[in-house]
């Protein structure tokens, strides 16, 4: 490949000579960036995907889904403080009508307590059951055999760390982006 001006000659055996200008290559160099990190996308919404399905299996016999098993572990690790919903929609990202529709069924399987704040009265205090705490950590046990046997024959241990700091990286989103990043999906 030569560069003759502003454009690049691309001679091989046998075949003619073609002429590609600067502007074109740096369009090609753009399009397959693209097509890069979109291949990159779509592999990590299909492990995603993949993993979920694991989750979902281990979490079945349970008759949890992974979103109330997230719940149950966030109101788990900080018992015996009571949470608020806008506290675990935050941490789950997850909207406030789903919150109210999640934390009804975990009330209703008994596994959360939900009451009125006595200091605040228009604030909602939730926390765990003992049925909830005993539910969460024979699921929690179960699914941690579950990831680790699954990982563990896929991935070393340098494996993990590597794939923990690139995934840090994607969660490092600042939030006005995030949200544009939504509104694409929607």
């Amino acid at each position: 490949m030569m560069k003759a001006n502003n454009y690049f000659v691309i001679q091989q055996k046998g075949i003619k000579s073609v002429v590609i200008s600067v502007t074109t290559i740096n369009v090609i160099t753009i399009f397959m960036e693209n097509i890069l990190y979109t291949r990159a996308f779509n592999k990590m919404l299909k492990t995603s995907s993949i993993m979920e399905q694991k989750v979902r299996r281990i979490l079945k016999p349970y008759g949890m889904t992974h979103v109330q098993y997230h719940i149950l572990k966030f109101l788990s690790y900080s018992h015996p403080s009571p949470r608020s919903p806008k506290d675990i929609k935050e941490d789950l990202v997850i909207s406030s009508p789903d919150v109210t529709r999640i934390l009804d069924r975990l009330v209703e399987k008994k596994w959360v307590l939900r009451k009125t704040c006595e200091s605040n009265r228009r604030k909602v205090d939730v926390s765990i059951s003992d049925e909830g705490r005993n539910k969460f950590e024979n699921a929690h046990s179960e699914l941690q055999d579950g990831i680790y046997s699954f990982l563990s024959t896929r991935l070393s241990e340098q494996d993990i760390h590597q794939l923990m700091t690139l995934i840090s990286k994607i969660d490092e989103v600042p939030s006005n982006l995030n949200s544009t990043f939504n509104s694409l999906l929607r």
